[in-house]
């Protein structure tokens, strides 16, 4: 479990006791939280897509989503189920949804995402970075020595 970010700074806590439970808030990298999870439950919290890139199966548990959007509007994707993530508003939604899930079809319609809005994501973002660095450094020194 991990609160979102604001409420730890705040020194929120969750309050939550319990073996089955481990609370994560403090942690710094949301990456290597996710990295050890099998999925994550969240709510309407841009970390449903950090973990679509990692393929960790997202699941959006949004009991309050009529309250949510009449205190602060409109949410970025309107059709939350156009999303390739599950959707429940309860428990025993969210229990069928987790039940049910199948990684085929979750990989796919995850793909189509990524299409859909251009994301060439492939894990070598910094290698290539580097690349052009070292490349604009390298014509540099060429162009001094001139």
């Amino acid at each position: 479990m991990r609160l979102h970010p604001q409420l730890t700074a705040r020194h929120v806590v969750s309050g939550i006791v319990s073996d089955d439970v481990i609370d994560v808030s403090g942690e710094p990298d949301m990456f290597e939280t996710l990295a050890a999870c099998d999925a994550l439950i969240t709510d309407y919290s841009a970390a449903m897509f950090d973990a679509s890139f990692m393929r960790v199966p997202v699941f959006l548990f949004v009991y309050d989503l009529k309250e949510y959007i009449a205190e602060r509007g409109q949410l970025m994707w309107e059709n939350l189920k156009g999303l390739p993530f599950t959707v429940a508003e309860n428990d025993d939604e969210l229990l069928d949804v987790i039940e049910n899930f199948d990684m085929n079809k979750y990989a796919y319609e995850l793909e189509r995402l990524f299409n859909d809005v251009e994301l060439f994501e492939d894990g070598h973002a910094a290698e290539r970075a580097i690349n052009i660095i070292e490349e604009i450094i390298k014509h540099n020194a060429i162009r001094s020595n001139m």
